[in-house]
């Protein structure tokens, strides 16, 4: 059954393949036919990430930027209390390994800039 709890559970495995650098996997993975109706917010992010991976000619525009750190900043937000299955201490420590490493402009990749990113 494609439920909310099924659908966080495929999305780890999506944001698994981007921070292992498989950017094949991934792409692939966000082409299922199922409907996302729990997670929509985070697959449209994750789905919008495909056309900015490294081998594309351009980063992140401003807008997409935006909506990724919304997204990011409600599921850090230590007040945020979902109302769907969602392994939060999880997504959020993922979402800040993805913040950086497609959206910092201005220091390498680093694991404790990430820490810092989901504790601010």
């Amino acid at each position: 059954m494609w439920d909310h709890q099924y659908e966080a559970y495929y999305l780890n495995g999506v944001r698994a393949a981007l921070i292992a650098g498989d950017h094949q996997l991934f792409t692939r993975l966000l082409t299922v036919k199922r409907q996302f109706k729990c997670h929509e917010d985070e697959y449209g992010v994750l789905r919008g990430l495909v056309d900015y991976l490294p081998h594309a000619s351009t980063g992140p525009d401003a807008e997409f930027r935006d909506r990724f750190r919304s997204l990011f900043d409600r599921y850090r937000n230590p007040e945020f209390k979902p109302d769907i299955y969602l392994e939060l201490e999880i997504i959020r420590f993922e979402l800040g390994a993805i913040w950086y490493l497609f959206f910092s402009q201005t220091r390498a990749f680093s694991w404790h800039d990430v820490i810092a990113a989901v504790s601010e």
